[in-house]
């Protein structure tokens, strides 16, 4: 009996099971896919720090990088709504339908922005010939134009500003799982993702029509007076010479004057023309987008029936 040596062998397949087990719990638990709604959220914060640093004066750079927050926020938004967990919770979530709701506003919106910028770009193309030309009739009825054109911008900005209409469901409401606080994590991302969206893009279609404004800001034509000789030649020589010297030179310093401002003008008009252009395209992706998010969510209300 000295000798007897007692082992103990572990089933194998015990701890594979076990592992196994793991495996499937976890993929059942929403913590999978709170890092998308964590950098969602993030996004959405840095669209709203875009915002709130609205300038008095905003330029065609201000207005690219809030496209490009805008297009983050969407992008993660379609990431976080086509996650297996997500879509169960979206299927039978109240806010689903709202979220539906607040993005077919917004894709109609941007439909008419598509067709603004179209109208706007072809309005400050016929403000500046008629600018470069120096036909005063014809650049009043192109400003008065342009200005209406900005004036609809203006319209479509305080629409889509209501855009997102969506509130979070009360705590406790919702049958999909919550945080650590009692919130619905996912309700509450994208409604705040709905809200930044609606309220960036009314920054931006403000900070256009204010690029369009400054450019009908025109200087007027400098108005050339002839010297009058019979004055200075009444005058003793000395003095009549003087006199003829200080109209020249301020002649000249008007002159000069009027060619910056008409320079000023132009670069303004540059500027709106390649603001739009880039808005033009950027807009046509984010348009596409919302479609696409759009459609996914009445794909998931489908699943309903």
């Amino acid at each position: 009996m000295s000798g007897f040596r007692r082992t103990v062998s572990l089933p194998a397949l015990a701890a594979a099971a076990k592992r196994s087990a793991y495996k499937i719990r976890s993929a059942s638990l929403p913590i999978r896919f709170h890092p998308i709604v964590s950098r969602l959220n993030d996004d959405v914060a840095s669209l709203l720090s875009w915002s709130s640093s609205c300038i008095q004066s905003p330029s065609a750079p201000w207005l690219s990088e809030g496209a490009d927050c805008i297009s983050i926020v969407l992008t993660s938004l379609f990431e976080l709504m086509q996650h297996p967990l997500a879509v169960d919770q979206l299927r039978d979530s109240l806010i689903t339908n709202d979220v539906s709701e607040d993005l077919l506003r917004l894709v109609d919106s941007y439909d008419l922005f598509r067709l603004a910028l179209l109208n706007l770009r072809q309005l400050q193309a016929g403000t500046r010939a008629s600018f470069r030309r120096q036909n005063q009739a014809r650049i009043a009825s192109a400003v008065h134009a342009q200005r209406s054109a900005t004036h609809e911008l203006e319209q479509l900005a305080s629409t889509i500003q209501e855009a997102a209409k969506s509130e979070p469901p009360p705590p406790g409401t919702e049958s999909a799982s919550e945080d650590a606080e009692g919130v619905c994590s996912l309700p509450l991302a994208l409604c705040s993702a709905m809200a930044a969206l609606a309220a960036a893009s009314a920054m931006v279609f403000i900070g256009l029509t204010a690029l369009s404004d400054q450019s009908t800001v025109l200087p007027t034509p400098l108005a050339v007076g002839p010297i009058r000789v019979g004055e200075c030649a009444a005058k003793p020589s000395w003095v009549s010479g003087v006199l003829q010297w200080r109209s020249r030179a301020n002649m000249q310093a008007a002159m000069e004057e009027e060619r910056k401002a008409r320079k000023v003008a132009l670069d303004r008009f540059d500027t709106l023309e390649g603001c739009i252009k880039d808005m033009e395209s950027r807009t046509e992706e984010l348009y596409r987008g919302l479609v696409r998010a759009r459609v996914f969510l009445l794909n998931v209300l489908s699943s309903r029936l």
